[in-house]
């Protein structure tokens, strides 16, 4: 008997040193605008948490009611940290331990383990070689002995391998291997976004932006399919090693049908939208706000309160149209938020990449070579037409010139990545990757000889010589770089010296395309 009272206490020691572990860090993480201090808020928030872990489940809500005192952010706080200390064994108490597999082990005679990646409440990750088709996976092998459960469970990966977008980890297969049953997934090298925040505090907002287009992409995929997320949250976004974010852990989504769902808690409270957290129906538009939450937290270091300030209190080289999507995404009422994650993406798309690829970095970014589609843009010497006009009317041309080159970049999505005097250097489908990439260079090339000729005309009455650009275009491969001294990135490689050749033979007014890319956009 006092053998099996000292493993009760030690149990008991273990837990209350992880809870005290779990308010520490969530204190630290969350807190504002310095890390190294842990605000009076998450104090109190850690105070309640400790006090609410010693009482049965049922008694927590009326003494949240009571410790919190109305304060809906510190009960937020309080019940996201009760989230994290949830017992394993009390989701399904009947459900068998998980033996846990050693490396080399061969699971379900197919899949070699490699190392365990992680273990939860629902179960192990491990990183395994399915042999059977000489593949890396995640493996997650799944704590549950409900029959009800792993149909549900067949049932979400049924829909969720439906979706095939870069921003959503692939979900391969589900199956049952003795009284255990499994999923596999794409596996993602890399770290979760929550982690990264942990070491960076918060994201630069030109980085912040691509992410939004990048996962807003991949929920209308998974929305179109039929499959909700409804725990969206930066610990459930992986970045892999070229900046990659995909959105992961879709075993808990449901088909959109809120009586499908499962009868498990789902979501984590301080990203849940109000109606997840009512009981209400759930939507895309719930999704939504999840993402606006992580959107808002990426941008600021912090979550948004109940009424949030916008995000340009605090960083005030936000992206005006991105901070309007994320407060559009964060409206109390569903019906006034986005009605879809394609219109979110939409607000998106007209906001000015050329001036967010100007802004630093949230850190130096690795030499990586990739597939980029490179445009080079050499615009005629002005000492060609200079003669006729004065220095303020040559200030004026040069100006028109600039802003309409900018605003076609603008327009299609290429970033400026080096100037040098009269030419400039732009990549299509970067940072983030667009298989269009190749047509939105052409059609840029387009306009822009559209848009000089327009300004030509304008002007011609009083020019020695007629404006005259030269563009050459070419996609492969290619190495781009930033610098730790630089502010702008570089890119060099085969393909860039290609683009730049085909510039240099271009007659004036003329665009020239390699072949490679001329196949690519089928002419």
């Amino acid at each position: 008997m006092r053998d099996a009272s000292r493993h009760v206490a030690a149990h008991r020691g273990t837990r209350l040193a992880r809870r005290v572990g779990v308010a520490a860090a969530r204190a630290r993480a969350l807190d504002g605008e310095d890390p190294g201090h842990v605000s009076a808020r998450y104090a109190a928030a850690s105070e309640i948490f400790l006090a609410a872990c010693e009482l049965p489940h049922a008694e927590r809500a009326p003494y949240l009611d009571s410790a919190c005192r109305g304060d809906s952010a510190l009960r937020a706080e309080v019940e996201e940290l009760l989230a994290y200390d949830v017992d394993p064994a009390s989701i399904e108490p009947d459900a068998p331990p998980h033996e846990p597999l050693a490396p080399g082990a061969l699971f379900a005679g197919r899949y070699r383990v490699v190392a365990q990646l992680g273990r939860g409440s629902m179960g192990v990750v491990y990183r395994a070689v399915d042999e059977r088709l000489d593949q890396t996976v995640a493996l997650k092998v799944l704590r549950t002995s409900s029959p009800a459960r792993r149909e549900q469970l067949a049932r979400e990966v049924r829909l969720a391998r439906q979706v095939t977008h870069p921003a959503v980890c692939r979900v391969y297969d589900f199956a049952e291997a003795g009284h255990e049953c499994f999923l596999t997934m794409e596996l993602v090298d890399g770290e979760n976004v929550a982690t990264l925040l942990l070491r960076v505090g918060r994201l630069a907002p030109d980085r912040v932006l691509a992410i939004a287009r990048e996962l807003l992409g991949g929920l209308a995929e998974a929305h179109a399919s039929g499959v909700l997320h409804r725990d969206l949250k930066p610990a459930n976004l992986l970045m892999d090693a070229t900046g990659r974010v995909c959105i992961t852990d879709f075993g808990i989504a449901t088909g959109g049908d809120a009586a499908d769902a499962l009868a498990l808690p789902a979501g984590t409270p301080a990203y849940m939208a109000p109606e997840q957290r009512s009981g209400a129906a759930l939507s895309a538009r719930t999704d939504l706000y999840s993402l606006g939450v992580s959107l808002y937290e990426l941008l600021t270091g912090v979550r948004p309160a109940n009424l949030p300030a916008p995000p340009s209190h605090r960083v005030p080289d936000v992206d005006p149209l991105l901070e309007r999507a994320i407060l559009c995404a964060l409206e109390p009422d569903p019906a006034q938020r986005p009605s879809s994650a394609r219109v979110m993406l939409g607000m998106l798309e007209t906001t000015e990449p050329g001036e967010a690829a100007e802004r630093a970095p949230d850190r130096p970014l690795e030499p990586e070579q990739r597939r980029i589609t490179v445009m080079f843009v050499q615009r005629s010497d002005s000492s060609e037409f200079a003669p006729a006009v004065t220095p303020e009317e040559l200030r004026e041309i040069l100006s028109a010139e600039r802003i309409a080159v900018r605003k076609v970049l603008e327009r299609h999505g290429g970033r400026v990545v080096q100037r040098l005097g009269r030419a400039q250097l732009v990549l299509f489908g970067y940072p983030v990757a667009r298989e269009d990439a190749p047509i939105r260079a052409v059609t840029a090339a387009l306009e822009i000889q559209e848009a000089i000729l327009l300004l030509e005309r304008e002007w011609q009455s009083r020019l020695a010589a007629p404006f005259a650009v030269r563009v050459g275009i070419h996609t492969g491969p290619a190495i781009v770089e930033l610098p730790e001294d630089e502010t702008d990135a570089f890119a060099y490689g085969p393909t860039v010296d290609t683009a730049i050749a085909l510039a240099e033979r271009a007659s004036a007014g003329q665009v020239l395309a390699s072949a490679d890319l001329r196949r690519r956009v089928g002419t």
